[in-house]
């Protein structure tokens, strides 16, 4: 073996190493979520709070996890007999039934097709709960993919934030 390709295994190896690092930090930071953090899933967190009469409904929800969503978050872990530390981790998310084993939302074969089994039509909401706003409708017969699902049995069918309830889908594949 000659001396650059000893060199270029212990560079591929070496970066392989700090790519799985990283990767493993990176799945460890989706897992907790807390004040300050921002983005889609703390919209899920505020708007389940919501529908379950932890956050006034005159709240918007702005996907920022500032002190309003903290107190709900402590009010909502104290009557669910957790721990009130305002942290949004997978015993919590558990708790909301937002998350399954892996404590975050649980995501599924990205595309699994699926067909929309309805006598009339299916809402699509913005979040996984009848509590989010309807943002279009679906006709029976028509085709879907799920892209992630919740473990209270609702689909995300779409990179966005486009959930149906699985009760009303058939999966093809």
């Amino acid at each position: 073996m000659n001396r650059f390709a000893l060199k270029s295994s212990r560079w591929i190896l070496s970066a392989a190493i700090v790519c799985s690092i990283v990767g493993v930090a990176s799945s460890a930071q989706a897992l907790v979520m807390k004040r300050g953090s921002t983005g889609y899933n703390v919209r899920i967190i505020q708007n389940t709070l919501k529908s379950q009469g932890f956050m006034s409904s005159s709240v918007n929800s702005t996907g920022y996890y500032g002190s309003i969503t903290q107190r709900a978050v402590m009010n909502f872990q104290r009557a669910r007999g957790l721990r009130a530390d305002g942290v949004v981790g997978s015993q919590t998310l558990r708790a909301m039934g937002l998350a399954g084993t892996g404590g975050s939302i649980d995501s599924s074969p990205a595309g699994t097709k699926a067909i929309v089994r309805v006598s009339n039509f299916l809402n699509v909401r913005s979040g996984p709960g009848t509590g989010y706003s309807v943002k279009r409708r679906l006709s029976s017969g028509e085709g879907i993919f799920i892209f992630a699902e919740s473990n209270n049995g609702w689909y995300r069918i779409s990179n966005g934030n486009e959930w149906v309830h699985s009760r009303y889908i058939e999966r093809t594949n």
